[in-house]
Parts: structure tokens; C-alpha cells; sequence
């Protein structure tokens, strides 16, 4: 899981991953069976919001943290985060 996640950020972030992305795909980490991203629309860290397009295989999922876009106890609190799959 990513909350409020930079990794989508192309020329800071993305494009300096290890393992490189390879057109404009990253690479996702084998051992992650499941991911889910969620960003709130007002977070400036999580520039990028949706990062499926760039590792293919994301649930994106939007939150509203009110006035603290990029505080962690608003993302761990939210109850996105508590329906978010898990794998078995």
C-alpha cells in the first residue's frame, strides 16, 4: 500500500527507480501480489495521483483528508484505507 505516494513524480522520482522504468512503465516489486495506492487530490507529495498507468496492476483509490492532505493519520484513519484488499 502507498499513501499519498511521490512515486509517480517523472524526472524526481519515477524516472530514477531501481530497476529503470522501461517505456515509461515501472518495474513493480515481485514480491507485491497486491497494491493499493490512495492519494488525496489536494496532497502535493503525491503529485501524480493514479499510479496504475505506471506499474500496471494499481487499485487507485481517491481519499479526502480535509485539511491535512499529506498527514498520515488521515490517510491511516480513512476508511479507503480500511476496505483496502489485502492479499490471501
Amino acid at each position: 500500500m502507498t499513501l499519498g505516494s511521490p512515486l509517480g513524480i517523472a524526472g524526481l522520482i519515477f524516472d530514477r527507480l531501481v530497476p529503470a522504468p522501461v517505456r515509461g512503465q515501472g518495474v513493480r516489486p515481485p514480491a507485491v501480489r497486491a497494491w493499493t495506492n490512495v492519494a488525496d487530490r489536494r496532497d502535493v507529495v503525491a503529485l501524480v495521483k493514479e499510479l496504475e498507468p505506471l506499474f500496471g496492476g494499481i487499485d487507485d483509490v481517491p481519499v479526502d483528508n480535509g485539511p491535512k492532505a499529506h498527514d498520515a493519520a488521515p490517510y491511516l484513519t480513512s476508511e479507503e484505507v480500511g476496505r483496502a484488499d489485502r492479499p490471501s
